[in-house]
């Protein structure tokens, strides 16, 4: 081992291979840390991505010329408890800044959130009244506009189109002299709307950003039939019961260092995942492969016979069986048969390891006749030296680096067969970058527009191959000595 650090040191190939492949490692090492051990069930639950903006670029997408509006993502856990003539109420304020010339994202828009609603009786005439809440969302615009964007029962509400539009239209023919019929443009994009005012152009209506402070009054109200307001709001006043606290979400059009995908993924995350993966995928077949063939091809070549004619037959029996079907199929039966996808991911490796050792097998045999017809192995023989002891003291040392540089050589095919396979449609259920590019290619109408979504896990897939095919290179030089001089 000494010898092949050596080596890679003191080559230009060596040390870039050794640099990106430290890259790789301490990623990986990272992303064990800290991504949580379920994050492939987090990132395969569409629920968990709700909040996030759907198909924005990345942040730094500013540095383009991009105007980017970031995520708004706010707790308020102070209400302002207030008695009205018919009920009383819980009212959160969130204040909001637009500060360029761009909407924020239509998908998934605006959210509310409520958390550790407590509910709650009151005591009037001799009896216990349960208090029903509903909720109200009004957003007052920097121009002074008032609207309301959601009513409801459900203390989690979105954004309601035809709400915005009856208000906007009314506003707008008020305010800015536009016909209500706008009102269909504005339950088409009711998010604009929301943030925009309409600008007059050739007889056409568009709507143009409206920078400024916007203020959201989250207020839910509580009614319990036939008690005063006033018992209902001494009981709130009280704390303990209600709603605890209320979360604002105002999408970006831009999130994260990769952006998101169509169901709001942070690519980010699945890029970082990836790193593991890839290097478990390649090293585990890789080294797994080399193992079998190495110690097959040895047996075939040093003890000949029937055994060498068994094994020659079985590689040929097996150079002829298509391997990319019999994975296709296999990975399409463990998808319906087991939900765990590291159990899907070894089996599928288990089959590629399986038909991939042939090659090496038969190499290290033709090796392995080579180095027994050797003068001094026919000496240790005549001494007494067993089998084993001729095999581990004279043949392995010699085919061992051949093998281990074979290895790293084969590491890039195994990572780019488990991606291939993803894009043919085998899905294992972890995160990745095949996963990715795979999710890309099923929506490629829109993903092909979206390059944060397909350049980066392609250029990660391209510069981990390269790391292994530049070590491979290096190592070169101690399978075929000759090669050192021209270095």
């Amino acid at each position: 081992m000494k010898g092949v650090l050596y080596e890679l040191l003191h080559d230009k190939m060596g040390v870039a291979g050794l640099a990106i492949l430290a890259f790789l490692v301490v990623m990986s090492v990272y992303a064990a840390v800290a991504l949580p051990p379920n994050f492939p069930k987090i990132w395969n639950n569409p629920q968990a991505w709700a909040r996030y903006p759907k198909l924005v670029p990345p942040s730094w997408a500013s540095i383009f010329g991009y105007k980017v509006v970031p995520q708004y993502d706010v707790y308020n856990s102070t209400p302002d408890v207030k008695l009205y003539p018919l009920t009383a109420a819980q009212v959160f304020t969130f204040t909001y800044r637009l500060e360029v010339d761009a909407f924020p994202s239509s998908q998934p828009g605006i959210l509310v959130y409520t958390y550790g609603y407590t509910p709650f009786n009151v005591s009037y005439g001799g009896r216990s009244v349960p208090a029903r809440p509903s909720i109200n969302v009004t957003v007052v615009r920097p121009d002074g506009e008032v609207v309301t964007i959601a009513t409801g029962i459900s203390l989690n509400v979105t954004v309601n189109a035809a709400t915005v539009a009856s208000e906007l239209a009314s506003l707008w023919e008020r305010d800015y002299g536009v016909n209500a019929s706008i009102v269909g443009v504005i339950q088409q994009t009711p998010i604009r709307a929301l943030f925009g005012k309409p600008v007059v152009e050739g007889g056409s209506v568009k709507i143009v950003p409206l920078r400024g402070v916007y203020k959201f009054i989250v207020r839910i109200d509580y009614f319990a039939p036939g008690v005063p307001p006033r018992l209902v709001w001494l009981t709130l006043n009280a704390g303990g019961v209600g709603v605890k606290s209320v979360e604002l979400v105002v999408s970006g059009n831009a999130y994260g260092l990769s952006g998101t995908d169509l169901v709001g993924h942070d690519l980010a995350l699945g890029l970082l995942y990836g790193f593991p993966v890839a290097l478990l995928v390649g090293i585990f077949t890789a080294a797994a492969a080399v193992a079998i063939g190495l110690i097959v091809g040895i047996i075939s070549g040093y003890y000949g016979g029937w055994v060498d004619e068994a094994v020659q037959r079985l590689i040929d029996v097996m150079a002829n069986i298509p391997i990319l079907p019999i994975l296709v199929l296999v990975g399409y039966v463990v998808q319906y048969l087991y939900q765990n996808p590291w159990t899907r991911l070894f089996i599928i490796l288990g089959v590629l390891v399986l038909f991939s050792w042939g090659g090496m097998a038969i190499v290290i045999r033709s090796m392995t006749l080579s180095i027994r017809a050797e003068p001094y192995i026919e000496t240790a023989r005549a001494i007494g030296a067993s089998n084993r002891r001729i095999i581990f003291r004279y043949i392995l040392p010699q085919i061992v680096p051949y093998a281990f540089a074979s290895m790293v050589f084969s590491v890039p095919s195994a990572i780019l067969t488990e991606a291939g396979l993803e894009i043919l449609g085998i899905h294992i259920g972890l995160p990745g970058w095949g996963s990715i590019l795979s999710s890309a290619e099923m929506n490629r109408g829109v993903a092909f527009a979206a390059w944060w979504w397909v350049f980066p896990p392609g250029i990660l897939l391209a510069v981990t191959s390269l790391a292994f095919v530049l070590l491979g290179i290096a190592l070169e030089t101690i399978v075929e000595p000759r090669l050192r001089a021209g270095r």
